[in-house]
């Protein structure tokens, strides 16, 4: 259990400051002036100062971060931060979600190469509906719903429109014969499970459908997003720092691809959320930028309290979303 933490950790830490590099990178680039990159939160460990840089280690495993000048604050220096163009600013702030979206688009491409899902069933999991509805190993899934379908992530893609409550009509072929089949999904907050494990193709040009699964993921995860504001989805569905612990733990357990994949979506999901327009996120200074090149300037007092507005409605959304983690794990 300690090593799954330990590793949980490692992840999301190599992920946050892959962001960071992200924005590190290109603030040099632009040659913005970098007070520190650290990698770790908390008490210093080591640090080694090279130019106007900082580079050092910190204690606590819990991301990292680039400290330039004038981030949040007025400068005088030239090679602030708030002194640099909305064009530098702009390139800087979105560099950390692209390097991430990069990460994730890489790593599921890896994945790809080992094998791709195809619509031939190589299997149900024991006590879904899939079994109960005796699907069975060798069948090939046509359509869902009447719709006909391309590949399996099509098929998860109509899994996750259900309901609670509604059920599946999945066409298959078997013996040469079409059978129709009315199959439940068991809706668990944001999960929506139906048992069928799918047959895999292996093949190095499979390396192709690594942006496919990256948009397919977005896709995912931008439904999820709306299904918060409809109300399909419930804030404490949402899952933390506890729940990532929880979900690498598992995926280490089951192999490195299960875990690249993980590491992939984990990675995508920083990116996407960190683009969000919220006070504190790079999405949310992305608005100021705009607004700067429209000639509508927000004075940075202003813009520093909303974001340190911001910052601790994030913390508050932290602390929810951790004490539901631990409620589901205890109550499992």
């Amino acid at each position: 259990m300690i090593l799954k933490i330990i590793v949980a950790l490692l992840v999301f830490m190599v992920v946050v400051v892959v962001h960071e590099f992200g924005h590190f990178i290109f603030a040099k680039r632009a040659k913005i002036k970098v007070n520190e990159f650290a990698v770790g939160m908390g008490p210093k460990i080591i640090g080694k100062q090279k130019g106007d840089t900082l580079y050092s280690i910190r204690a606590l495993p819990l991301g990292g971060f680039c400290a330039m000048e004038g981030e949040d604050e007025e400068s005088t220096d030239k090679r602030a931060f708030c002194n640099a163009s909305p064009g530098n600013k702009f390139k800087i702030l979105v560099a950390g979600a692209f390097v991430n979206i990069l990460i994730a688009m890489i790593l599921f491409s890896v994945v790809a190469i080992t094998g791709i899902p195809t619509m031939k069933v190589d299997g149900t999991i024991k006590d879904t509906p899939a079994a109960s509805k005796n699907i069975l190993k060798g069948d090939e899934i046509l359509a869902v719903n009447g719709k006909k379908l391309d590949n399996f992530n099509d098929f998860k893609a109509e899994v996750a429109k259900v309901e609670k409550g509604e059920k599946l009509n999945i066409s298959i072929k078997r013996d040469g014969s079409v059978i129709n089949k009315k199959v439940p999904v068991d809706v668990k907050g944001s999960s929506k499970i139906i048992g069928i494990v799918p047959g895999v193709k292996k093949s190095v040009t499979n390396i192709v459908h690594g942006p496919k699964m990256t948009w397919d993921m977005t896709k995912i995860i931008f439904k999820n997003l709306g299904g918060l504001f409809t109300g399909s989805i419930r804030a404490s569905d949402l899952s933390g720092p506890v729940g990532i612990v929880k979900a690498v733990g598992s995926a280490s357990s089951n192999g490195l691809i299960s875990f690249f994949s993980i590491a992939a979506f984990i990675s995508l999901n920083i990116g996407i959320f960190n683009l969000l327009p919220f006070p504190a996120l790079d999405g949310g200074r992305i608005v100021f930028v705009l607004l700067e090149k429209l000639k509508i300037r927000v004075p940075q007092k202003l813009e520093t309290g909303l974001n340190v507005a911001g910052f601790g409605l994030l913390i508050l959304l932290l602390i929810f979303v951790t004490y539901h983690d631990i409620h589901r794990i205890i109550g499992s």
